[in-house]
């Protein structure tokens, strides 16, 4: 099927039914300490997005810092090209952001199917053609669009 959405082949851990939304979707990225919500990006006289990036990268388990799918963004993987400092990982040393779209899997390779067409869609219009891509609505999850 051409239309298959994200919200069709992603791990959803905290909801039962496949028809759940694209929020509910397992994405690690530092969108998701800002709860996929364009409005964090504009700096108010109490706080800015690069706070809440920081403290959730140094605490990504807090209960501010949860994603919008319930659960934590983890900084190893949702940032890269950190260096270790003595043995200890410095997230604020991040050279590079990292978007991770976890997607239910299957040992049958035919309902592999649907995730593996998303993924193909997403890679062409990331990497190889992205003129082609739809325009993204803004607050909805890169990638959900197709």
């Amino acid at each position: 099927d051409s239309d298959v959405s994200l919200k069709d082949i992603c791990f959803a851990p905290l909801v039962l039914d496949k028809a759940n939304s694209e929020s509910n979707c397992t994405v690690q990225s530092v969108w998701g300490y800002l709860n996929n919500d364009p409005s964090q990006l504009e700096d108010s006289a109490a706080s800015n997005y690069l706070d809440t990036i920081l403290k959730c990268l140094k605490g990504s388990y807090d209960m501010e810092c949860l994603a919008p799918y319930g659960g934590p963004v983890e900084p190893g993987v949702a940032v890269g090209g950190y260096l270790a400092l003595g043995g200890t990982y410095d997230y604020m040393l991040a050279t590079g952001l990292s978007l991770t779209f976890l997607v239910d899997n299957n040992v049958n390779k035919t309902l592999q199917e649907p995730a593996k067409l998303w993924e193909e869609k997403y890679a062409a219009c990331s990497y190889v053609i992205p003129y082609y891509c739809p325009p993204t609505n803004p607050g909805s999850i890169p990638g959900d669009e197709f």
